[in-house]
């Protein structure tokens, strides 16, 4: 009974953020959790892409790179820990095409190039 909804922020000024709801009745809908990334920046499009894979919220941040030579894209990782969601992962995925089903994360890279990674231990591992 949880909705994760991507924002990623559209004025250059913020990273983006992600948002837990839960279903509380048969219309209502209430907020749980506002996530942001520990290392976000302004035009980060942290958002662009959510998914659920074993009870954890994963963000893709579109244009995040660490610095100037890596390449762009990184995926968040996020679990409950009680009533908090808390950052457990980053992974830079530097993809241009990206999709997630359950404990397997394959994208595309602007070269062409596939990569893949597998949830291991609740760590996902390329």
């Amino acid at each position: 009974n949880l909705l994760l909804i991507g924002a990623p922020s559209l004025n250059n000024v913020d990273p983006g953020r992600a948002y837990i709801y839960e279903r509380t009745g048969p219309a209502a809908w209430t907020l749980r959790a506002s996530l942001t990334p520990s290392d976000g920046v302004a035009n980060d499009r942290f958002g662009w892409g959510v998914w659920w894979a074993n009870g954890r919220a994963l963000v893709f941040a579109l244009n995040h790179r660490p610095n100037t030579s890596a390449p762009r894209g990184a995926i968040y990782v996020f679990a409950q820990n009680g009533a908090e969601w808390q950052q457990v992962q980053k992974v830079q995925v530097g993809t241009s095409a990206l999709d997630v089903a359950q404990d397997l994360m394959v994208g595309v890279t602007t070269a062409g190039q596939v990569q893949a990674w597998q949830e291991t231990g609740g760590q996902w591992m390329g």
